[in-house]
């Protein structure tokens, strides 16, 4: 089976990465994104968890333990800043870098985004190629080839 490597540019999570499959936590609301999402990141080497709001991404996360955390900032119960609030003040996740994928237009990756973890800002509707290149900065990205449908 042929593999393609998509390169990450942050050594340590070269290291990390190489001793066991990346694990990404997907905290998003929107079964439409979330079933796209997985949809397309299935050819891919990574573990994918989903949260569908913040409270709930703050318990997969300590029992997950992701590489990466993607997440909405509007979701009900606890919104994506209070979700990343809460990881920023939890020593075992306040490293984990964090994407941002949005439906509010214009927000932009602040002061306040970053001290809480924020890699990245996507605006929805979000074009899968630049998710997986954002997701590619932070963690070592393998894709699996099979045969294809008409082989």
């Amino acid at each position: 089976m042929a593999t393609k490597v998509i390169e990450t540019s942050d050594e340590n999570a070269k290291r990390m990465v190489r001793k066991r499959t990346p694990r990404v936590l997907l905290v998003e609301d929107d079964l439409c994104i979330i079933s796209s999402i997985q949809r397309n990141l299935r050819p891919y080497r990574i573990d994918l968890e989903v949260a569908f709001h913040g409270f709930q991404g703050v318990s997969e996360a300590l029992s997950f333990e992701p590489d990466l955390v993607i997440t909405d900032l509007q979701m009900p119960l606890a919104s994506g800043e209070e979700l990343m609030q809460c990881l920023a003040h939890i020593p075992r996740t306040r490293n984990v870098p964090i994407i941002v994928i949005t439906g509010r237009p214009g927000v932009t990756l602040s002061r306040r985004m970053k001290e809480l973890g924020v890699v990245s800002v996507l605006a929805k509707p979000i074009p899968f190629e630049s998710l997986l290149s954002e997701i590619g900065k932070k963690v070592c990205v393998e894709r699996r080839f099979g045969k294809s449908a008409t082989d």
